[in-house]
């Protein structure tokens, strides 16, 4: 078997040109402590660079350790064997003149998984919480993955931007983004979650997602808990269809005290179950709802079980301007 790895090594260290051919990765690659690695791409607009990994074990394939802005474009990653993620972004050291690991870029990168990959792209907290990264993904698609298409677990991995993005859990993935820190997310689609499309744990950090489509998936959020501390969300115009709803019928498994804020968005369809919003929380708690659609029919008539809120602690909820589809498909107020 022709192996590449160290052709690929030479590429990263001095900018050497990569082949366009099917470049075979027997074992992880760690770039470390470099604020001047050479931007990965073809030469070639019309051509793709494409990695293939067939290393022995669980390994990671591309690690950045204490490097700052790199730049990807044009890439596509095959997993062949299993692969613990296609790319680490992680901080081993602290204290004066250590590189922060930060503005990591991403364009048109798709990652296949074929079910051997545990996740696309992980954002790992090592010894100290002092990431400060700052990713941006423009039109990067993770398929086919058994935990997540992204991890982002340091609390201090924060602003990380995507844009018409997609996870794809086809049928082993769990969760689309699990995240501890903060990011945006502005289009783009998620499908095949047997756990949530986004996953976030511990509060508080600020989360954005905005005009995304979601199907196939058991719960279109979750958040650690239940905790008193604030975690501010929202989602506007976020499309949820309910197809493979969890049991429980939860869509939303909201366990902070916000602000969690839903603005627009389609939740449901036809003859789809009827979601629920679920919120607990041992403080106090925000919760707006205004100008959505619940369009699955008979929510009208269910209307009262899509909210579950709870009502032992003090509360500011607005829920207005929704509508709500009848046993016929029709739109009618609350």
């Amino acid at each position: 078997m022709t192996d590449h790895t160290q052709l690929v090594r030479d590429h990263l260290a001095d900018g050497s040109p990569l082949p366009a051919i099917p470049l075979i990765i027997s074992e992880p690659i760690v770039m470390r402590d470099r604020d001047d690695l050479p931007i990965v791409r073809s030469e070639r607009p019309a051509v793709r660079l494409r990695f293939v990994w067939r290393g022995a074990t669980r390994d990671p394939m591309f690690v950045f350790q204490n490097c700052r802005e790199p730049s990807w474009e044009r890439v596509d990653i095959t997993v062949e064997r299993p692969l613990e993620a296609a790319f680490v972004m992680e901080r081993t050291r602290h204290g004066p003149g250590v590189i922060p690991s930060t503005m990591h870029q991403w364009r048109d990168i798709r990652v296949f998984g074929n079910g051997l990959l545990e996740r696309g792209f992980w954002h790992r907290l090592r010894d100290v919480d002092q990431n400060n990264e700052h990713a941006r993904f423009d039109s990067v698609s993770v398929y086919g993955y058994t935990d997540c298409g992204w991890l982002i677990e340091g609390t201090q991995s924060k602003e990380h931007l995507f844009t018409h993005c997609r996870a794809n859990g086809d049928t082993t993935g769990r969760v689309g983004v699990r995240a501890f820190g903060s990011f945006q997310w502005l289009g783009g689609a998620m499908s095949g979650h047997a756990e949530s499309c986004f996953a976030l744990g511990p509060p508080c950090d600020v989360v954005r997602i905005v005009g995304t489509g979601c199907e196939t998936s058991a719960r279109l959020l979750t958040a650690q808990g239940p905790t008193g501390n604030v975690y501010p969300v929202l989602l506007e115009q976020v499309r949820f269809m309910t197809d493979r709803l969890h049991p429980d019928g939860v869509m939303i498994d909201f366990k902070a005290p916000g602000p969690l804020t839903i603005r627009g968005g389609q939740f449901g369809n036809g003859h789809q179950p009827i979601p629920t919003i679920r919120i607990r929380t041992v403080a106090d708690y925000a919760f707006i709802c205004e100008g959505a659609a619940f369009d699955a029919w008979g929510s009208h008539e269910h209307a009262d079980r899509i909210f579950d809120l709870p009502t032992n602690t003090n509360r500011d909820v607005r829920i207005a301007a929704n509508l709500f589809a009848d046993v016929y498909g029709l739109a009618r107020r609350r």
